[in-house]
């Protein structure tokens, strides 16, 4: 009975989403898919609205209850991003409680991170050469979007330098230009992963390796 709960509140989500991210790709095959079409799930992603429309039905499907604010938290954690509304839905409907509330919603939000950082950042990230990740450091000092000046300054560097690197990291769709001269990331708290990452792994410094 549990099991076709489950896979009632799975399928209706799934449905939903893959509908209105225009996906056709089953949640399984997800993170490979996901850095596969990383540009199409980004700045662009599901409103808030529509996730928190699409738990809501997803929960009733499986006979779960789940409080109006851990909706409305979970939604916009979720940044719009089809894998990590997967991802934070699958923790929430592990939570032990008859009535899902905003604590429960918490801890699924910073499970579904930690995932997110493994599956999608990790690998994206330092498959990068160190001056492209030396970029996206310098970018995530700022609290929203960074002028582009700006980060050739903190890099170091001239802005004609620099700019070899923000097209690599345009082209990869890692960033995109949020405004004339000013960048930010495609991806879901990639700031918060980069900084925090960049700064314990490599002291905000360059590497040795590739350019």
């Amino acid at each position: 009975m549990a099991d076709d709960r489950q896979a009632a509140f799975l399928k209706t989500l799934d449905e939903y989403v893959a509908a209105q991210a225009d996906e056709t790709l089953p949640a399984a095959d997800l993170p490979a898919a996901a850095r596969k079409r990383v540009g199409r799930q980004n700045h662009g992603g599901m409103r808030a609205e529509e996730v928190g429309f699409a738990l809501r039905e997803a929960f009733e499907a499986g006979g779960r209850a789940i409080t109006d604010d851990a909706i409305v938290r979970a939604a916009e954690a979720s940044a719009g991003y089809p894998y990590l509304i997967r991802l934070i839905a699958h923790y929430l409907w592990r939570a032990k409680k008859d009535l899902i509330g905003v604590t429960e919603t918490d801890k699924a939000i910073f499970l579904a991170k930690i995932e997110l950082f493994k599956n999608i950042h990790d690998p994206l990230f330092w498959g990068l050469s160190s001056k492209d990740r030396f970029f996206l450091w310098a970018m995530s000092k700022d609290e929203f979007d960074s002028e582009f000046g700006e980060i050739a300054k903190r890099m170091g560097v001239s802005a004609g330098y620099a700019s070899k690197y923000r097209e690599r990291l345009l082209n990869a769709e890692l960033i995109y230009a949020s405004a004339y001269g000013r960048l930010a990331f495609t991806l879901p708290y990639m700031r918060e992963y980069v900084g925090k990452d960049y700064i314990e792994r490599l002291g905000g410094e360059g590497g040795k390796d590739r350019e």
